[in-house]
């Protein structure tokens, strides 16, 4: 059993979350395309030291051993090198202006623009690697207020959606694309997006990180657990149309089964139970599974999701399962599955659009 002190980490998570420090220094600050740590990632992991072992910032990666850094932040205490923190202050570099030439003007535009390219997304897990996975697959929106040196720019895929940069930048009816989804952005923004939507409710979710082996209970008989393919595009649209949220991050059964980052249980010829990456990132892989309701309690999710947590580790990259914190059976499997709680955080549910009259007024 290994020990780690705790101590103040997660009190101290949570006020990084709200003053948004990781997402401010990453906008002003942009890493290297092959970084495994953005700045603001670094610098949340400095003022954690600092707050906890005051003392010089030389051997942080040792503290972050001790500490449950890795827990708490999902940062490898090895990353923590000197070297790397000697880098983060002095990790400025000139900001390219604009996005592509093509991009909209404001974000009420629905057509799907180019990736901006005046902001990296963060390595973060979760659904915070949804822009990464847009940038790598295609399948999502990017909006921004405006072509060049954008104040604000959001993304949406599969009904969740980011949104950073400057809340006085827009207004509540610049919001209009983003209306039935969940949105995750900082407090910052929290008024523009109240005064956007009614109703507009906060969601609270846990965040899990692959940390140990999956239980690996035995398959009931005629089942059997294997990768999908672009054979199997007909029996992912043949499931209910209530499961078809699990390749929505993929724009549909045929580039989900031909993406070779999913696994199902199939009884014969049908398929039970589906895994897959929903949102793929450079160093996390968000996680999802659904079970056809009659075949439920027979642990096939469960088999489905130890084969792709083993692939995801293959791909040399870290699970991560993301769930609301009402939903126990969900937490129950990613338990089962070797996740690991690593924070807990609060995105928010966005209803229709505002009446004109207040959202007049809030302008």
């Amino acid at each position: 059993m290994v020990e780690k002190r705790l101590g103040a980490l997660p009190v101290a998570a949570e006020f990084l979350r709200r003053l948004d420090v990781a997402g401010i220094v990453d906008e002003v600050c942009p890493g290297g395309a092959s970084a495994h740590l953005t700045h603001g990632q670094v610098i949340e992991a400095l003022v954690v030291n600092r707050l906890t072992s005051p003392a010089p910032l030389v051997r942080v990666g040792d503290w972050a051993r001790t500490w449950a850094v890795e827990e708490v932040f999902g940062i490898e205490p090895a990353l923590l090198n000197d070297n790397r923190l000697a880098r983060a202050p002095t990790g400025r570099r000139r900001r390219t202006a604009g996005c592509a030439s093509t991009t909209r003007r404001t974000p009420t535009s629905r057509t799907t623009t180019p990736r901006p390219r005046s902001r990296r997304p963060c390595l973060a897990p979760g659904t915070a690697a949804l822009a990464e996975h847009v940038l790598a697959t295609g399948h999502g929106r990017w909006w921004t207020d405006r072509t060049d040196a954008p104040r604000v720019i959001a993304v949406s895929c599969a009904g969740h959606a980011l949104l950073a940069g400057d809340p006085t930048a827009v207004a509540p009816r610049d919001l209009v694309p983003l209306a039935g989804h969940h949105i995750k952005a900082a407090d910052r923004f929290l008024p523009v997006l109240g005064a956007a939507f009614e109703p507009f409710t906060p969601w609270e979710r846990m965040l899990y990180l692959h940390r140990a082996p999956a239980s690996s209970p035995p398959l009931p008989r005629g089942v059997s657990v294997r990768r999908l393919t672009p054979q199997n595009t007909p029996a992912l649209a043949a499931l209910d149309p209530a499961m078809a949220w699990i390749h929505g991050s993929w724009g549909g059964p045929a580039a989900l089964a031909a993406s070779g980052l999913g696994w199902a249980a199939f009884r014969r010829g049908r398929i039970a139970a589906v895994a897959c990456t929903r949102f793929l990132g450079s160093r996390y892989e968000d996680l999802a599974c659904a079970t056809v309701p009659e075949e439920r309690r027979q642990h096939l999710a469960l088999a489905c999701v130890a084969q792709l947590t083993e692939d995801v580790a293959a791909r040399g990259r870290t699970a991560s399962w993301s769930c609301s914190r009402d939903n126990r059976p969900s937490r129950l499997l990613a338990w089962s599955a070797g996740f690991r709680l690593a924070h807990e955080y609060v995105h928010y549910a966005a209803g229709r659009v505002n009446g004109a009259t207040r959202l007049a007024t809030a302008a």
